[in-house]
């Protein structure tokens, strides 16, 4: 899988997390309704939330998983992710908090649709 994220340049070194989103809609809500959430919304407050912590969406056109959501968080390195996430991909204590700050828009989002996914990190080489 090749990225290709404009406005930023991915740097050696750089930690890139890669989630395929599954997504289950709740009754009433459109898929167009949460990705407009998401990009509008959430990604932006996240993004305030952790500075120097890029999140971007993609939606997969040809392939295995044609059709799918892909999220990009791209960060300047490990160190950076270990401040905001454990070993197992939970978040630490501090980040927690941090969530806090925004937990209406996460009570908003939950409502919307059952998000899920899996992830790999990866080390720009």
């Amino acid at each position: 899988m090749a990225v290709c994220i404009s406005a930023q340049t991915l740097q050696k070194g750089n930690l890139v997390g890669v989630h395929l989103i599954s997504m289950t809609l709740n009754a009433g809500v459109t898929e167009d309704q949460v990705m407009d959430f998401v990009l509008n919304k959430y990604i932006p407050a996240y993004e305030k939330l952790f500075p120097g912590v890029h999140v971007y969406l993609a939606k997969g056109i040809r392939g295995e998983n044609a059709d799918r959501y892909y999220q990009f968080v791209v960060m300047e390195n490990d160190e950076v992710r270990n401040k905001i996430f454990n070993a197992e991909g939970t978040y630490t204590d501090e980040a927690s908090a941090k969530l806090a700050n925004i937990q209406p828009l996460l009570d908003e989002y939950h409502k919307m649709a059952t998000i899920t996914s899996v992830y790999t990190d990866c080390i720009v080489q």
